[in-house]
Protein backbone atom coordinates (compact mmCIF):
# COMPACT_ATOMS: atom_id res chain seq x y z
CA UNK A 1 0.00 0.00 0.00
CA UNK A 2 1.44 3.32 -1.02
CA UNK A 3 1.45 6.59 0.60
CA UNK A 4 -1.32 8.13 -1.36
CA UNK A 5 -3.62 4.78 -0.90
CA UNK A 6 -3.10 5.40 3.06
CA UNK A 7 -3.74 8.98 3.39
CA UNK A 8 -6.46 8.32 1.00
CA UNK A 9 -8.14 5.54 2.73
CA UNK A 10 -7.38 7.62 6.34
CA UNK A 11 -9.17 10.75 4.72
CA UNK A 12 -12.28 8.06 4.18
CA UNK A 13 -12.31 7.26 7.47
CA UNK A 14 -13.01 10.56 8.80
CA UNK A 15 -15.87 11.34 5.76
CA UNK A 16 -17.20 8.14 7.66
CA UNK A 17 -17.35 9.24 10.68
CA UNK A 18 -18.68 12.49 9.64
CA UNK A 19 -21.08 11.24 8.07
CA UNK A 20 -22.27 8.46 10.79
CA UNK A 21 -22.60 11.40 13.36
CA UNK A 22 -26.23 12.59 14.23
CA UNK A 23 -24.72 15.91 15.02
CA UNK A 24 -21.31 18.19 13.78
CA UNK A 25 -19.78 19.00 16.78
CA UNK A 26 -17.36 22.34 15.70
CA UNK A 27 -15.35 21.71 18.08
CA UNK A 28 -14.80 17.71 17.42
CA UNK A 29 -14.67 18.71 13.42
CA UNK A 30 -11.79 21.09 13.76
CA UNK A 31 -9.92 18.63 15.77
CA UNK A 32 -10.42 16.17 13.48
CA UNK A 33 -8.94 18.49 10.54
CA UNK A 34 -5.85 19.47 13.12
CA UNK A 35 -4.77 15.60 13.41
CA UNK A 36 -5.27 14.75 9.59
CA UNK A 37 -3.25 17.69 8.79
CA UNK A 38 -0.29 16.86 11.50
CA UNK A 39 -0.43 13.58 9.70
CA UNK A 40 -0.02 14.84 6.28
CA UNK A 41 2.60 16.80 7.40
CA UNK A 42 4.77 14.54 8.86
CA UNK A 43 4.13 12.12 6.22
CA UNK A 44 2.40 9.66 9.35
CA UNK A 45 5.36 9.30 11.08
CA UNK A 46 5.50 11.00 14.88
CA UNK A 47 7.51 14.37 15.33
CA UNK A 48 9.88 12.72 17.25
CA UNK A 49 11.82 10.99 14.10
CA UNK A 50 12.42 14.36 13.12
CA UNK A 51 14.20 15.51 16.30
CA UNK A 52 10.69 17.86 17.69
CA UNK A 53 10.13 18.01 21.08
CA UNK A 54 6.85 16.72 22.41
CA UNK A 55 4.94 19.18 25.20
CA UNK A 56 2.19 21.36 25.10
CA UNK A 57 1.33 23.81 22.52
CA UNK A 58 0.67 27.67 23.47
CA UNK A 59 -0.50 29.89 20.99
CA UNK A 60 1.22 32.88 23.43
CA UNK A 61 4.32 33.77 25.22
CA UNK A 62 4.08 33.93 28.94
CA UNK A 63 4.74 37.85 30.00
CA UNK A 64 4.93 36.94 33.44
CA UNK A 65 7.44 34.38 35.23
CA UNK A 66 7.76 33.40 39.02
CA UNK A 67 10.45 35.26 40.65
CA UNK A 68 11.42 36.33 44.35
CA UNK A 69 9.28 38.65 46.13
CA UNK A 70 11.27 41.75 46.76
CA UNK A 71 11.13 42.86 50.00
CA UNK A 72 9.44 46.12 50.90
CA UNK A 73 11.06 48.14 52.76
CA UNK A 74 8.16 50.66 53.03
CA UNK A 75 5.32 49.74 55.28
CA UNK A 76 1.85 49.40 53.70
CA UNK A 77 -1.14 52.13 54.55
CA UNK A 78 -3.78 49.89 55.21
CA UNK A 79 -7.82 51.04 55.91
CA UNK A 80 -8.32 49.59 59.83
CA UNK A 81 -11.82 48.98 60.84
CA UNK A 82 -12.01 50.20 64.75
CA UNK A 83 -14.68 47.04 65.27
CA UNK A 84 -12.55 44.33 63.59
CA UNK A 85 -9.58 46.20 65.93
CA UNK A 86 -11.58 45.63 68.81
CA UNK A 87 -12.12 41.56 68.34
CA UNK A 88 -8.63 41.44 67.28
CA UNK A 89 -7.55 42.46 70.44
CA UNK A 90 -10.17 41.03 72.72
CA UNK A 91 -9.04 37.95 71.24
CA UNK A 92 -5.43 37.91 71.81
CA UNK A 93 -6.27 38.74 75.52
CA UNK A 94 -8.36 35.90 76.06
CA UNK A 95 -5.79 33.63 74.44
CA UNK A 96 -2.72 34.61 77.05
CA UNK A 97 -5.58 34.15 79.62
CA UNK A 98 -6.97 30.57 79.09
CA UNK A 99 -5.31 27.30 79.26
CA UNK A 100 -6.13 25.31 75.97
CA UNK A 101 -5.33 21.68 75.07
CA UNK A 102 -5.90 20.03 72.18
CA UNK A 103 -7.48 16.15 72.17
CA UNK A 104 -7.54 13.83 69.32
CA UNK A 105 -10.79 12.67 69.98
CA UNK A 106 -12.34 16.50 69.83
CA UNK A 107 -11.32 19.69 68.15
CA UNK A 108 -10.29 22.34 70.11
CA UNK A 109 -12.18 25.39 70.00
CA UNK A 110 -11.37 29.30 70.67
CA UNK A 111 -13.47 32.05 69.18
CA UNK A 112 -14.18 35.61 69.38
CA UNK A 113 -17.33 36.21 67.51
CA UNK A 114 -18.72 39.52 67.01
CA UNK A 115 -22.98 40.19 67.72
CA UNK A 116 -25.85 42.50 66.66
CA UNK A 117 -26.88 43.36 69.73
CA UNK A 118 -26.69 46.69 70.16
CA UNK A 119 -27.98 48.87 74.04
CA UNK A 120 -29.34 51.90 74.10
CA UNK A 121 -27.06 55.30 75.01
CA UNK A 122 -26.51 54.33 78.70
CA UNK A 123 -28.35 51.69 79.42
CA UNK A 124 -27.55 47.55 79.85
CA UNK A 125 -31.32 45.99 79.03
CA UNK A 126 -31.35 43.10 76.45
CA UNK A 127 -34.09 44.08 73.30
CA UNK A 128 -36.35 41.75 71.98
CA UNK A 129 -33.82 41.51 68.69
CA UNK A 130 -31.10 40.47 71.16
CA UNK A 131 -32.84 37.96 73.39
CA UNK A 132 -33.75 36.21 69.98
CA UNK A 133 -30.03 36.31 69.26
CA UNK A 134 -28.83 35.14 72.30
CA UNK A 135 -31.46 31.91 72.88
CA UNK A 136 -30.31 31.10 68.98
CA UNK A 137 -26.82 31.15 70.25
CA UNK A 138 -27.08 29.10 72.79
CA UNK A 139 -28.83 26.39 70.64
CA UNK A 140 -25.53 26.33 68.60
CA UNK A 141 -24.09 25.94 72.16
CA UNK A 142 -25.95 22.66 73.07
CA UNK A 143 -25.51 20.88 69.65
CA UNK A 144 -21.56 21.73 69.00
CA UNK A 145 -19.98 22.34 72.36
CA UNK A 146 -19.35 19.96 74.46
CA UNK A 147 -20.28 20.99 78.66
CA UNK A 148 -17.37 19.36 79.96
CA UNK A 149 -14.61 22.44 79.78
CA UNK A 150 -16.61 24.34 77.88
CA UNK A 151 -16.77 28.11 78.91
CA UNK A 152 -18.50 31.16 77.50
CA UNK A 153 -17.32 34.81 77.68
CA UNK A 154 -19.81 37.76 77.22
CA UNK A 155 -17.55 40.18 76.76
CA UNK A 156 -19.63 44.03 77.21
CA UNK A 157 -18.53 47.21 75.89
CA UNK A 158 -19.15 50.70 76.40
CA UNK A 159 -18.10 53.71 73.98
CA UNK A 160 -20.43 56.39 75.40
CA UNK A 161 -18.75 59.59 75.88
CA UNK A 162 -18.50 59.61 79.49
CA UNK A 163 -16.13 59.27 82.35
CA UNK A 164 -13.32 56.29 82.41
CA UNK A 165 -14.70 54.94 85.65
CA UNK A 166 -18.39 55.03 84.23
CA UNK A 167 -17.53 53.32 81.38
CA UNK A 168 -15.92 50.13 82.66
CA UNK A 169 -19.05 49.95 85.02
CA UNK A 170 -21.48 49.93 82.21
CA UNK A 171 -19.87 47.53 80.49
CA UNK A 172 -19.65 45.17 82.99
CA UNK A 173 -23.88 45.52 83.50
CA UNK A 174 -23.94 44.97 79.81
CA UNK A 175 -21.65 41.50 79.87
CA UNK A 176 -24.12 40.47 83.01
CA UNK A 177 -27.08 41.19 81.63
CA UNK A 178 -25.69 39.00 78.64
CA UNK A 179 -24.48 36.10 80.97
CA UNK A 180 -27.43 35.66 82.65
CA UNK A 181 -29.88 35.45 80.27
CA UNK A 182 -27.97 33.17 78.64
CA UNK A 183 -27.36 30.88 81.65
CA UNK A 184 -31.02 30.75 82.08
CA UNK A 185 -31.45 29.70 78.81
CA UNK A 186 -29.07 26.96 78.84
CA UNK A 187 -30.31 25.86 82.00
CA UNK A 188 -31.71 22.70 82.46
CA UNK A 189 -35.71 22.26 83.77
CA UNK A 190 -33.98 21.36 86.81
CA UNK A 191 -32.52 25.09 86.38
CA UNK A 192 -28.12 23.69 86.44
CA UNK A 193 -26.02 24.74 83.57
CA UNK A 194 -23.76 22.57 82.22
CA UNK A 195 -21.60 25.04 80.54
CA UNK A 196 -19.54 27.67 82.17
CA UNK A 197 -20.87 31.63 81.62
CA UNK A 198 -18.59 34.24 82.59
CA UNK A 199 -19.11 38.06 82.72
CA UNK A 200 -16.62 40.64 81.28
CA UNK A 201 -16.65 44.58 81.06
CA UNK A 202 -14.00 45.18 78.50
CA UNK A 203 -14.94 49.10 79.53
CA UNK A 204 -14.35 51.54 76.27
CA UNK A 205 -13.56 50.59 72.93
CA UNK A 206 -10.40 51.61 71.30
CA UNK A 207 -9.18 50.92 67.95
CA UNK A 208 -6.16 48.62 68.07
CA UNK A 209 -3.29 47.97 64.93
CA UNK A 210 -3.34 44.45 63.53
CA UNK A 211 -5.03 42.17 61.22
CA UNK A 212 -9.10 41.78 61.62
CA UNK A 213 -10.30 38.92 63.24
CA UNK A 214 -13.14 36.62 61.21
CA UNK A 215 -16.35 35.88 63.22
CA UNK A 216 -18.41 32.60 63.10
CA UNK A 217 -20.73 30.95 65.13
CA UNK A 218 -19.97 27.42 66.85
CA UNK A 219 -20.53 24.58 64.23
CA UNK A 220 -20.80 27.56 60.73
CA UNK A 221 -19.06 26.32 58.06
CA UNK A 222 -18.00 29.70 56.74
CA UNK A 223 -17.27 32.50 58.69
CA UNK A 224 -20.06 35.11 59.30
CA UNK A 225 -19.04 38.79 57.60
CA UNK A 226 -20.65 42.32 57.81
CA UNK A 227 -21.79 42.07 61.98
CA UNK A 228 -20.18 44.05 64.28
CA UNK A 229 -21.09 45.67 67.79
CA UNK A 230 -20.36 49.13 67.94
CA UNK A 231 -18.72 50.37 70.62
CA UNK A 232 -22.24 49.93 72.73
CA UNK A 233 -22.57 46.04 72.72
CA UNK A 234 -21.56 42.86 73.40
CA UNK A 235 -19.00 39.99 71.95
CA UNK A 236 -19.11 36.57 73.17
CA UNK A 237 -15.89 34.46 73.37
CA UNK A 238 -16.08 30.88 73.21
CA UNK A 239 -13.59 28.05 74.39
CA UNK A 240 -13.88 24.42 74.99
CA UNK A 241 -14.29 21.24 72.76
CA UNK A 242 -16.40 20.79 70.04
CA UNK A 243 -19.01 17.56 70.59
Amino acid sequence: ISFADMMTLLLSFFVMLQTMASSRDATLFGASQDSFRRAISGFGMPDLLYGKETGPQRDYHSLKYPTEEAEDKVPKNKVIDADDEQIRKVFEDLTKQLQTRTSNKSENVVQVMATPIHFSPGGAELDSPAKAYLTQFAAEIKQNLSADGGKIYIIGLAGEPINQKEQWTLSAMRAEAGAEFLRKTLADKAGKTQWSVNAWGNGPSHPYRGEAAATAMPGDAKPQTGITTGTSGILISVTGTRK
